[in-house]
């Protein structure tokens, strides 16, 4: 039985997939969406761009998720009225026991 790392919970969203010119692109209208609860968000730094005209703000958080939540790399994830995208691929973390079985995902917010 795995532990919980958190209270809180996380509405995760994938889109579908569809062909647009030759190509296929996710289509945010069509997207899938679960909550997964049992989770643990927290800040884990910020910067910001000066070149160019505009000032751009990057929010990194860590959610801390319990294991086999699904949550993939190209998902969004929604916490706090604030959407998030996933920077890399999201990573399992065994324990030996299993009662801590995780996984990890770097989120990124960009605004400006």
């Amino acid at each position: 039985m795995s532990v919980p790392h958190g209270w809180d919970t996380v509405t995760v969203s994938r889109p579908d997939m569809t062909a647009s010119r030759g190509t296929v692109v996710p289509d945010w209208s069509k997207a899938t969406t679960w909550a997964v609860a049992g989770c643990n968000v927290q800040p884990s730094s910020t910067s910001r761009d000066f070149e160019g005209r505009a000032l751009q703000t990057e929010d990194a958080w860590t959610l801390f998720a319990p294991a086999g939540c699904g949550i993939e790399a190209g998902d969004r994830i929604a916490y706090g009225g604030r959407t998030f995208s996933i920077d890399g691929q999201p990573q399992a973390h065994r324990s030996p026991t299993g009662r801590i079985d995780h996984v990890t995902c770097n989120l990124k917010e960009w605004r400006g």
